[in-house]
């Protein structure tokens, strides 16, 4: 080989090396936090919005703890437990528009023995509390045959609420699992009656999301996701407020995951789908991939709609069923990603990015880089915005969670720790 060969080879060869070191790098920006913590909680702790500061809340035994998202103790109010009732598995707290908050726990038998034959009793209690007032403190009880169907979502409103509950195992539909509601209470637990709503008890739904568009407010309708009858499609549809005069926005093929931003206006929606892409080498040819997309609505023309394509990955990069979105000051969205990267030697990293989205569908130039996990996956994650442009990722890890009711609950009494990390980052100045 001539001189000047081996010189051109060695430049285009080092060319190579640089363009995939590029390519490595590419939305692995150097973040600087302004925040960072780690946190330990002795049960799981779920996340919730209160006077304007996101909270933890944790249920241990009778006490009920609101602590900041780092751990600082804020408020705790204790609650009467029914006779013969151990509680655990705390879901879905909810903030209600005058102050009061509602949380649900699962309860089961306290004379129950492990490994016993004998069936189990499993109840719904929902606990409602000011918490700045302990002493209108009230637990309800509900039996919802709880071993069949499982508390799914809540609406908050002003003074009351909704539950919407879904099967367990559906034996009726091949596939996915029928909803039910909405249930309405007001906030001393009493149940309203629902009489000429769409979303009665007999209108029943195959994997529903459904969220006011107004926060603790019916008066402009909801916005709702659901399958179609045939289960082929997703529909997207907005809804007065008495969940009728259905309005068709979007048709989507069937998604595996989809995530409605975080912020009070649930106007944009991000999902992952296959979809078959031009190969990187042969753009003749076309591979299924993962294609992870955003959809940003305006609520006052529902047919016109911003979509931008946020990545497209190998099923193996990409973790279907896990991203957040949230909203910024000026509009624009930010979602948090996962992307699996597989290694030559059979291990692998979860990596977690940041992507500020735009309204008329660009991106910022590059993805931030926020967290790493080494053959592992983080446990829960929540992005949460905290004002100013700055948001906080937030990962949870504690022992594997059983989807079974029962061990579930199991572990929650066990006492285990939950381990809450958070880094947070300003996204513009």
């Amino acid at each position: 080989m001539s001189r000047r060969n081996f010189v051109a080879s060695l430049v285009c060869f080092t060319c190579v090396l640089l363009f995939f070191y590029l390519e490595q790098l590419r939305g692995a920006k150097a973040v600087e936090f302004t925040k960072t913590w780690s946190t330990d909680f002795k049960n799981k702790p779920e996340i919730i919005k209160f006077n304007d500061e996101y909270l933890a809340v944790v249920v241990h035994k009778n006490l009920i703890n609101l602590t900041s998202i780092d751990g600082v103790q804020k408020y705790a109010c204790k609650f009467s437990i029914p006779p013969n009732r151990t509680v655990g598995l705390l879901s879905h707290p909810m903030v209600l528009g005058n102050g009061k908050l509602v949380v649900h726990v699962w309860a089961m038998d306290s004379n129950w023995i492990p490994g016993s034959k004998d069936l189990i009793g499993i109840w719904d209690l929902f606990i409602i509390f000011d918490p700045h007032d302990c002493s209108s403190t009230m637990t309800i009880e509900k039996d919802t045959d709880s071993m069949r169907y499982e508390l799914q979502q809540v609406i908050p409103y002003h003074d009351k609420f909704d539950l919407f509950y879904r099967e367990h195992t559906n034996r009726r539909v091949p596939s996915g699992r029928t909803s039910l509601g909405p249930r309405r209470f007001n906030d001393k637990g009493k149940r309203i009656a629902m009489i000429g709503y769409l979303l009665g008890p007999e209108h029943a739904m195959v994997d529903m999301k459904i969220g006011s568009l107004k926060p603790n407010d019916a008066s402009e309708g909801y916005f709702l996701a659901n399958l179609s009858g045939d289960q082929k499609t997703m529909l997207l549809r907005y809804l007065d407020s008495n969940f009728r005069e259905p309005r068709e926005i979007k048709v989507l093929p069937r998604l595996s995951a989809f995530s409605f931003d975080e912020s009070d206006v649930k106007d944009s929606l991000c999902y992952s789908q296959f979809e078959k892409v031009p190969n990187n080498q042969d753009s003749a040819q076309r591979e299924k991939r993962w294609v992870l997309k955003c959809d940003f609505f305006d609520r006052k023309y529902p047919d016109q709609q911003t979509t931008v394509k946020l990545s497209d990955q190998p099923e193996s990069h990409f973790d279907k069923s896990r991203f957040s979105v949230s909203i910024l000051p000026d509009d624009s969205r930010v979602v948090l990603l996962e992307f699996k990267v597989s290694h030559l030697n059979e291990s692998y990293n979860y990596e977690y990015y940041l992507q500020r989205v735009y309204n008329n569908g660009t991106t910022a130039d590059e993805r931030l880089l926020v967290a790493t996990y080494t053959n592992d996956r983080a446990g829960q994650m929540r992005l949460v915005s905290l004002g100013e442009a700055e948001v906080c990722v937030i990962f949870m890890n504690n022992l594997e969670t059983s989807y079974n009711v029962m061990l579930s609950i199991l572990a929650s009494l066990s006492d285990d720790v939950t381990n809450v990390k958070g880094k947070c980052i300003k996204m513009f100045s």
